[in-house]
């Protein structure tokens, strides 16, 4: 996954992210099979904690990610 240093994110709380999160958080929501989704009212929520059920949400689609690109 490619790491834009100038990127920037569309999450309504944008600003609350961490300058040095940004292009990360970024390059996962920008990925065309949308790692990083954030929540129905366009929030990314930085300060609250990841639920298991969201966790397990990314690691799959990240292993989607690999998969595709080992076969």
């Amino acid at each position: 996954m490619d790491v834009d240093a100038s990127a920037t994110l569309s999450f309504a709380d944008a600003s609350d992210v961490a300058d040095w999160a940004v292009p990360y958080v970024a390059a996962g929501a920008n990925h065309p099979n949308k790692m990083v989704r954030g929540y129905e009212d366009n929030t990314f929520k930085p300060a609250q904690s990841v639920t298991r059920e969201e966790a397990f949400a990314m690691f799959e689609r990240a292993l989607k990610i690999y998969k595709s690109l080992t076969e």
